[in-house]
């Protein structure tokens, strides 16, 4: 019998990771879990099923953190797995007799990747080949007994496993961020021509259908060119025409939450110095409900206050596009933050010091209100 390491990198999976680990329960030896920056109990789940968990520094590259993974594993073989995985009780039956009787030859093993559109994936396909499970260690074997050769393809083997695809929430957005991500930086290079289709889909962990589609948006920016019967080439690093909205809607969270923190230090510098007593009223009115919110556990509402709260500040600022800036990070960011957050415990500890923020404003104390953004911003 062969001997498994499964290795996963999850990031926020908190509502799926046991059920995936539960559906693959008796099938692997040992679980590497990488985490890539989870802000929810993620880490806490994954520690009843292993204590081999590390953490990974998300620099957009699924295959760098998957590599990270796998460096970790220690048995014969290996099998890549994602959260948003469930192998059902027939499949999990033909895995653990596939451990039993695979023959030592074999060093790939390609598994079914069953797609559940009612569930917002991002993938337009029914079922389709996907290598799953590899040796760790890869014996070369000389061949031909005359003209002797290595032999350099992989010997791999199509199982009837059937892994189920069951994502919460669909990734689209954050696949298309990461293609374009890489083409600013300079992976593809400008006037260069594309990979096709397949080695896309091997480069960036995604199916057909989501780097046609990433492919379709990205010419409409005038990133990428497409020419009929030649491919697809690189036209630019930076979009032309992409509204501000749009590149919010796509935006990563950290960029969002990166913008968020630049625009509140100049924005609480200003309010303390040109609020009106309208926006006292309006700041305090806001931050009042953050506090019932929180201390009521009613976690969305706590959030929409906070944004509220944020928002209001920057409106006292009377810039009219600082504030338009920020109420529109803001939209984009709270949408991200509900699914994030798991109760409101953080928002309430951090009333007190959203108290002393307004207190500062209102003495009109720019350089204290920067001291208590600047504790704030460092408050999980």
């Amino acid at each position: 019998m062969i001997s498994i390491s499964m290795c996963m990198i999850v990031k926020n999976e908190q509502d799926i990771l046991a059920r995936c680990l539960d559906s693959y329960a008796g099938t692997y030896d040992e679980l590497i879990i990488v985490d890539t920056g989870s802000t929810d109990n993620t880490k806490e789940i994954a520690a009843h099923y292993t204590d081999k968990i590390y953490d990974f520094e998300w620099i957009n590259d699924f295959s760098a953190a998957r590599n990270f993974a796998f460096s970790k594993a220690t048995k014969e073989y290996i099998y890549s797995a994602d959260a948003d995985e469930v192998l059902s009780e027939e499949n999990r039956r033909r895995f653990r007799l596939l451990k039993e009787t695979m023959l030592p030859e074999i060093e790939i093993v390609q598994m079914k990747y069953g797609n559940q559109l009612q569930n917002g994936t991002v993938y337009n396909f029914d079922e389709e080949y996907r290598p799953k499970l590899f040796r760790r260690l890869r014996s070369f074997v000389w061949e031909e007994p005359i003209h002797e050769t290595v032999r350099l393809e992989p010997v791999v083997y199509d199982s009837d496993i059937v892994i189920t695809h069951m994502p919460e929430q669909n990734h689209a957005g954050r696949d298309l961020a990461n293609f374009r991500k890489q083409i600013a930086q300079g992976r593809f290079e400008v006037g260069g021509k594309l990979p096709t289709e397949s080695e896309l889909m091997k480069i960036f962990g995604v199916g057909r259908s989501t780097v046609r589609e990433a492919v379709k948006i990205l010419a409409n920016m005038g990133l990428l060119k497409v020419q009929q019967g030649a491919g697809t080439f690189v036209e630019s690093r930076t979009a032309r025409n992409e509204s501000m909205e749009r590149c919010m809607q796509r935006a990563d969270i950290g960029d969002l939450e990166e913008v968020r923190r630049i625009l509140e230090v100049a924005i609480v510098e200003r309010a303390a110095q040109r609020r009106t007593q309208a926006d006292i009223e309006k700041i305090g009115t806001h931050l009042a409900r953050r506090g019932a919110a929180a201390a009521a556990g009613r976690l969305n509402d706590c959030i929409a206050a906070d944004v509220d709260f944020h928002v209001a500040l920057s409106e006292a600022t009377h810039n009219e596009i600082l504030h338009e800036l920020y109420r529109a990070a803001s939209v984009h960011l709270q949408k991200r933050l509900e699914h994030i957050y798991t109760d409101t415990g953080c928002l309430l500890a951090s009333q007190s010091t959203h108290e002393r923020l307004l207190r500062n404003v209102v003495a009109q104390e720019p350089r204290k209100a920067l001291e208590t953004i600047a504790v704030i911003l460092q408050e999980p």
